[in-house]
């Protein structure tokens, strides 16, 4: 399977991996369970807080780009009109400094 065609739970556990963490290593350092963290990667559930993968993305030492998958895709942005771009880039808190 090529990365682009990596799920946002799959680009979570490889970077994971990747780091030499524990599923529940990672969990803690997040504020998570385990057994979240499982869910998430495993595509049980999904993850719908982009402070959570902001998160994530920090402790992997990763830009959040790339857990976020290639094809477009859109998340609810408070205030921003019904649909935003999921382009971390195009959000005002990682946009332009």
């Amino acid at each position: 399977m090529e990365r682009a065609e990596l799920t946002t739970g799959e680009r979570i556990a490889w970077h994971r991996r990747r780091r030499g963490l524990s599923q529940r290593v990672l969990a803690e350092l997040v504020g998570r369970t385990e057994d979240w963290l499982n869910k998430v990667e495993n595509g049980r559930i999904q993850l719908d807080r982009l402070s959570v993968l902001a998160a994530l993305a920090a402790e992997l030492g990763v830009p959040l780009s790339h857990l976020l998958p290639d094809s477009p895709s859109t998340v609810q942005v408070p205030g921003f009109g019904p649909r935003a771009p999921a382009n971390p880039a195009d959000l005002p808190c990682f946009g332009a400094e």
